[in-house]
Order: C-alpha cells, then structure tokens, then sequence
C-alpha cells in the first residue's frame, strides 16, 4: 500500500515567507505579444526586510531556464519559438527560505487557436522536436533554410540507412492528449521520391502503447490530412511522431498541426516533463535535482483545488502518494524521501481539478 506523505507545506507557512521576502516577474509581463525567433528578456524583481536573498531561478512550464545571483535577476532566453509560454521565478534567501512569483504568461508569434504543435514551422531552432535512430538505421534532422513548403524553413530529414521498420527513424514531441477529444492532424511534406511514412500518437516511454497511427504516401509536395484521431485515453506523457525509418528518400516537411477544438491554444510544455494544458495549477520542477535521497516539490495553485500529487516510476507505478484532499489557492510545497527506492527516473503527477500535469526528476544514490 502506498504510504500518505504528510510533509506539506501550506498557504500558512507560504505566507510568512512572503511577508519576508517577495518576487514578481517584471518582463515580459502577462498575455505580452513577443515575435516569434527574438531574444527574450526574462527578468525578476526580489525583495527582502531580513537576511539576503541569494539566488533567483526562471522556470518555462515547471522546468528550470536559469538562475541569477546578482540584480537585476535577468536571463536572456535566445531564439524563442512560436508558441504560448508560461515563466515563473523563485526566489531563496541565505537560510534557504524560498518563494515563488504569480506566473506570467505570454504569445510568441501568431498561434492559431487550438493549435498544440510547439514550432511546426521549424522557425529558428529544432527545439523542441526530437530524433531518434534505432536497431542500425541511420539519419539526420536539421533544419533548411532555402525549403518553401509554407516558407524558407523545413525540417529535413535525411535518411542514410533505412531500417526494418518505420519507427527505425523517429522525428517526434511530446503533446499530451485528452479522452473524449477529437484532434485533426495536418502538415506539408515532399520527398526525394515517392515513398511511405507514418504519422503516430503513443506513449512516450515503455511500453510505447500506441493510441493512433496513419500511414501516408508522400508523392511530392502537397498537403497532408486532416487526418482525425479520436482520443480515448488521458495521457500527460503521450508523444507525437513521423516514423520515416523504413524506406529510403529524404523527406521534407513543415506547417505541422495538430488542432484541438476544446483548447485554448498551443500548450505551454518543458522540453523535458510536461504541464498538460494551460491551467489555474502549475507544477514546478523540483528542487534539488538530481536529489539523494530528499527532495521538495513545489506547485502553485491560483485558486482552491482538489490535489493528488504523486510519484510513479517508469512503469507507471506509483509508489508514493503524497499529497491527497483539498488545498487553498497558493503555492504548495512536500518533501519526498527516495531513500527506500532504487535510482532512476521518476514521474511526479499533480492532477489538479481533474486537470493533470507531469515532471520528471532523477534519484543519484
């Protein structure tokens, strides 16, 4: 049975550290328009009546961008993508006492509503799409500047060595997905020749359960979809993908969509742990990590809320339940003892309302 932790941190202790000490993100400031591909300034303004604040942490979706000990607290985040981002700040004092800042978040580029595809368009940098070569096939991905798919940039990928199967080569990015949603899938493509690949919704870790898959037959370069994918699972840590490792033949492709009408936009994820929808609850990385054998994990609820936060293993297990009930708005904090487990990696869940966000943390013992 699965032991309730009862280290938590409530609103009270919450608030005597913020009659202490403040923080508030000062740039960008809430539902700012940045373009997309610019250097953006992230800065935060910290305060102290007793002792001295130490160092400054920037956090995109619950993960960790950078920190800064000395002011201003700044952190240039260099080639933004297209998409809707959520930054926070913690501030901790010499004594360790921390606090966090009211999250803000901003638009980056034109986002079409419902769209969940974090840079589709392969503006600027490859983040935060990834690729994967298995069982000896062998390729590359990169982005080409002279393309015109729907503009200049493409991701190309190469295919040098194919593989037995298509998943042999992946290009992919983690995109939550809702039961009881429907999501169209589209994008433009070309080849060097006629060929096959498949586009892909599964689990991102084992046992890789495949929730939808299509395969398409790219003949030159056209449009693609929509292809519908009618969900019927709730899965924070579901992974999208183009397996292309099967046949040989460069591939070009762009403008990718995948449109939810029941969202609200494109969804503000780490490049690693994910928050599954932009939310009154966000989960922030925990710190420290790596951790041995303690670690603190720390959430902000902008309203009052039913939580359950836990700690799963790879295989979806859970193996501690920390937080269990209902909690005021307010950040939030608990300790988790990982002495008793073995090291790896492991999924912390807050599920929120019925609203569900993941991180990953790591035991080093």
């Amino acid at each position: 049975m699965v032991a309730l932790v009862a280290a938590v941190y409530g609103a009270a202790s919450v608030f005597a550290q913020e009659a202490n000490m403040t923080v508030r993100v000062t740039s960008p400031v809430n539902k700012e328009r940045v373009t997309e591909c610019s250097d953006i300034t992230l800065r935060a303004e910290a305060s102290i009546q007793t002792g001295t604040i130490r160092i400054v942490y920037f956090y995109q979706g619950g993960k960790s961008l950078a920190s800064d000990r000395t002011e201003p607290y700044e952190y240039v985040w260099k080639n933004v993508p297209r998409g809707l981002y959520e930054i926070t700040a913690r501030a901790v004092d010499s004594d360790n006492n921390e606090v966090f800042a009211d999250p803000v978040r901003f638009f980056v580029g034109d986002i079409q509503d419902g769209n969940l595809v974090k840079n589709g368009e392969f503006y600027c940098r490859t983040w935060p799409w990834s690729f994967s070569n298995y069982a000896g096939a062998i390729g590359s991905f990169m982005i080409d500047n002279t393309a015109w798919l729907s503009d200049s940039s493409a991701a190309y990928l190469q295919i040098d060595t194919p593989g037995e199967f298509d998943y042999n080569i992946q290009l992919y990015q983690d995109i939550p997905v809702d039961s009881g949603h429907t999501y169209t899938i589209s994008f433009l493509a070309d080849a060097l020749r006629d060929r096959q690949i498949a586009i892909v919704f599964q689990l991102g870790h084992d046992p890789w359960t495949t929730y939808f898959y299509q395969t398409i037959d790219i003949a030159g370069f056209d449009l693609y979809g929509p292809y519908e994918f009618i969900c019927t699972v709730n899965d924070p840590e579901a992974r999208f993908l183009f397996n292309v490792g099967q046949f040989t033949g460069d591939v070009l492709i762009d403008d990718v969509r995948i449109i939810d009408p029941l969202a609200t936009g494109v969804e503000s994820r780490p490049e690693a742990g994910t928050i599954s929808s932009i939310s009154d609850y966000v989960l922030l990385q925990n710190y420290p990590n790596p951790f041995n054998p303690r670690t603190k994990i720390s959430y902000i609820l902008n309203r009052e809320a039913r939580v359950r936060l836990s700690v799963m293993n790879l295989m979806g297990e859970e193996v501690a339940r920390l937080v269990e009930g209902h909690q005021p708005g307010g950040q939030h904090g608990v300790w988790f003892d990982g002495g008793s487990h073995a090291s790896g990696v492991y999924i912390i869940k807050l599920i929120a309302n019925g609203q569900v966000q993941t991180g990953k943390m790591l035991l080093l013992k």
